[in-house]
Formats: structure tokens, C-alpha cells, sequence
């Protein structure tokens, strides 16, 4: 588990599979791919391993890919010194997240485009700092096929 000192000992099993979500942008000349995954935060060396599976896999270039993280506590990751035999998971999220990317590739669609953003004052606070300032700005593009049906948000906060 990741981030998280108070825990004792390991975890005992899976509550709930992590999940890795993604959208790729396409225009005649450009490829992009923002992904979420439902993870702590990565090394760099795992980011960079993901992103050349992924390179590999779809040929989109390694600079046009933004990995985000939820930064949870509750799932893994390698921020943290682990031992090696426990890194092997590494590889598999590498193949998974590049699966998801080319399922995204595959299914392509036109789609319209727009964004907004807002300020949500009393939902955050900085709880080391409470007399420090916070950014309580929320963002989201909005993703639409041409009927005007959802394919995806994107969602800053």
C-alpha cells in the first residue's frame, strides 16, 4: 500500500481492482493520450517503463503521454523503497495501461471539445498549513461524440 506510515503490516487481499482510465486525442498530424490510474505515484523509471510499453504498443510518442495519479492510499505503488522481488507488479501495470491505450486508439471517434471551470471555497483546506492558502479551482473538458453523448471528462481539482 502506498503513502501511507500509520499502516501496520501488509495487505491481506484485494477490496477492489485499480483501475486505469484513458483518452487519446488524434488529429492528422498528432497524437496525445492522458491517462488516470487509481495509484499513489510512480518512479520515474516505472513512468518512463509505462510510457515506452505504450510508445511500443501504439506508436504514440513518449512526450505525448500525461500519466495522472489519484493519489490514493489504498493501492500501490514505487514511490517508496521496496524490495525487488515486490516490483514485479510493474511490468503488468506496464502491459495493462498499454492495452488500455490501444483499446482508446482503437475506438476512435469525432468529438467535440469544451471546457469550464469553477471554485468550490469550502471543500478543501490545507490541514498542515490551515492558514495557508489553498487552490480550490475545479476544471473539466467535456468530451462529446457528434450526437452529443459523453466520451469522456477530464476533471482537475
Amino acid at each position: 500500500m502506498g503513502n501511507w506510515g500509520l499502516r501496520q503490516g501488509v495487505a491481506k487481499g484485494v477490496y477492489r481492482d485499480i483501475h486505469a482510465r484513458c483518452v487519446v486525442f488524434e488529429n492528422a498530424a498528432t497524437s496525445i493520450v492522458v491517462i488516470s490510474l487509481e495509484i499513489a505515484g510512480l518512479t520515474t523509471e516505472t513512468v518512463e517503463a509505462i510510457k515506452a510499453r505504450i510508445f511500443t504498443t501504439t506508436g504514440i510518442p513518449t512526450d505525448a503521454i500525461l500519466l495522472n495519479f489519484t493519489h490514493n492510499h489504498t493501492s500501490p505503488d514505487t514511490i517508496v523503497s521496496l524490495p525487488s522481488e515486490w516490483m514485479s507488479w510493474t511490468s503488468w501495470l506496464a502491459d495493462q495501461v498499454a492495452g488500455c491505450v490501444l483499446d482508446a486508439q482503437s475506438g476512435l471517434v469525432e468529438v467535440n471539445v469544451g471546457s469550464g471551470s469553477g471554485s468550490f471555497d469550502d471543500w478543501t483546506v490545507n490541514r498542515q498549513y490551515p492558514e495557508r492558502p489553498v487552490d480550490t479551482e475545479l476544471s473539466v473538458i467535456k468530451v462529446d461524440d457528434d450526437h452529443g453523448k459523453p466520451v469522456a471528462r477530464l476533471v482537475n481539482f
